[in-house]
């Protein structure tokens, strides 16, 4: 799936349109969405790519902690989950390695299953910052001195919070105050705060639950991909093999469904290729690291001088 990549009737696998319940189980959603939807992101794939050029022990390298990718092995032994300092005086883990080996070409659904947890599923897990790229990434801001306790970013309404955690209390007792915790602090649009009100997903059985949104939006990116087979023919598209069956009578009896879909699709992939601009920079260091020679004598530099001090 390079730059010039594009879907064609004859491309087009059962698996890259259809996200039914059956083909695509709940507990996978999550990672199915940000696997499918990143299909989509051509300046993703194409970094990717290039990495894999320059990296082609990747399929090997996929399922190394990161943190035994980033810190030598001299620190590892002192130091087995990297220090702040190894973080910052190493150069950012390769895209290549980062990415599944079998994306974009294979569908999420015909990965075997238990390679599908791209992503831990839990929650804080998925979302945890690794403290030396956050601060790395705090570096490179010009307001960097007169940034608040809290970064808020208004793309995804997520709000980057450090947070000493008192592991002597037991789990109930973290629970109950953290509970309290965001109670206090969700956004609710107060005079003072700039935050806006956030209001969390509906109920898990509603019609505006998350797993149904994510449902309904990779339903939409598989009518997308379907019309853009038969190059926008919507006619076309909807006599197509399956389509009552996998999309629903929307799709078959009515032919303004499909702009519809097209446009929550075309949304779902502008917002994906968002959220994935920072890896994408993360790349692109790592790329100046491995090319440019004086910049890369200079990085290291620090790095020794670092491990000096320590």
């Amino acid at each position: 799936m390079s730059d010039s990549w594009t879907w064609t009737v004859s491309k087009l696998k059962c698996e890259d349109w259809d996200f039914r319940p059956e083909v695509c189980r709940e507990d996978d959603l999550e990672s199915c969405s940000s696997y499918e939807y990143s299909r989509e992101a051509t300046a993703f794939r194409n970094a990717v790519a290039d990495s894999r050029r320059r990296n082609p022990d990747y399929g090997q390298k996929l399922n190394h902690p990161l943190a035994e990718l980033m810190v030598s092995p001299s620190t590892k032994s002192s130091s087995p989950r990297g220090t702040l300092v190894d973080a910052l005086t190493k150069p950012p883990v390769p895209l290549a390695y980062r990415i599944h080996p079998q994306w974009p070409e294979t569908p999420f659904g015909l990965l075997r299953r238990p390679s599908r947890k791209l992503e831990p599923d839990r929650t804080f897990a998925l979302s945890q910052e690794d403290i030396g790229g956050f601060v790395r990434k705090l570096l490179g801001r010009p307001d960097f001195l007169d940034l608040p306790k809290t970064i808020w970013d208004p793309e995804s309404n997520s709000e980057t919070i450090m947070l000493r955690i008192p592991w002597n209390f037991n789990n109930d007792q973290l629970r109950k105050r953290f509970d309290q915790w965001l109670k206090d602090n969700r956004p609710q649009g107060k005079e003072g705060d700039s935050r806006p009100k956030v209001e969390g997903f509906k109920s898990p059985t509603g019609a505006g639950s998350r797993p149904r949104q994510i449902r309904s939006s990779l339903k939409a990116l598989g009518a997308y991909r379907l019309l853009f087979s038969y190059k926008g023919n919507r006619t076309k598209a909807r006599q197509h093999t399956d389509v009552l069956k996998i999309l629903g009578k929307d799709f078959y009896n009515n032919e303004t469904a499909w702009t519809g879909a097209k446009q929550v699709a075309l949304y779902g992939i502008e917002r994906c290729s968002r959220t994935l601009q920072t890896q994408l920079t993360l790349e692109k260091f790592r790329l100046k690291w491995e090319t440019d020679e004086k910049f890369r004598q200079d990085f290291d530099k620090l790095g020794e001088a670092s491990t000096e001090k320590r």
